[in-house]
């Protein structure tokens, strides 16, 4: 049996259709990317579409978020009169392979978890108060004490501090003369 070539255009284009679909389907993702400016607050999202780690897709949005609605960016640009120049850092991430969705946070917004956490009460006491003077002298004493640095540095830094305050919270519980006086 013989096949002609017309017979076989009619096998091979739906095998290797088939063949295209499949590898792509297998290796689409959707990435969903949460983005925080630790300078100002400023929340955004990062959306994009991959096909085997290759970006095909991507689109970025920026919004105030929602829970904190008096919690606004526009602050900074109040208090130091400029405009922030966004660092942007990702906070979280959610994946969507198939069926399966897989989200988490990513380490290193932790470390400037103490610097998000005052500019936060900063802004929430200008609210109060609208001294600008003070918030101003506040906000650069934020920025010199928790200042954004080198990630890594940054992280090791943090975890050095955990460790440290972890031993203290088990030495505050441990009776005297668990450890060694070294005399």
């Amino acid at each position: 049996m013989k096949l002609n070539k017309k017979k076989l255009l009619l096998i091979i284009i739906p095998a290797f259709l088939l063949i295209c679909v499949l590898v792509i389907v297998s290796g689409y993702e959707k990435w969903q990317i949460g983005l925080t400016c630790p300078k100002c607050l400023q929340k955004a999202s990062l959306h994009q579409i991959r096909i085997h780690g290759i970006i095909i897709y991507s689109s970025s949005r920026v919004y105030q978020n929602p829970y904190e609605s008096k919690i606004s960016p526009a602050l900074y640009e109040q208090i130091l009169g400029k405009k922030c120049d966004h660092v942007f850092k990702k906070n979280s991430f959610c994946r969507k392979k198939g069926q399966v969705y897989s989200c988490g946070i990513n380490r290193k917004i932790l470390s400037y978890e103490q610097r998000i956490n005052a500019i936060e009460e900063l802004y929430r006491v200008f609210l109060r108060c609208k001294n600008i003077d003070l918030a101003k002298e506040t906000y650069l004493l934020i920025d010199n004490t928790l200042p954004i640095a080198n990630d890594k540095k940054m992280i090791k830094a943090m975890e050095l501090l955990r460790l440290k305050d972890n031993i203290l919270k088990v030495t505050d519980f441990m009776p005297r003369g668990v450890f060694p006086s070294g005399e």
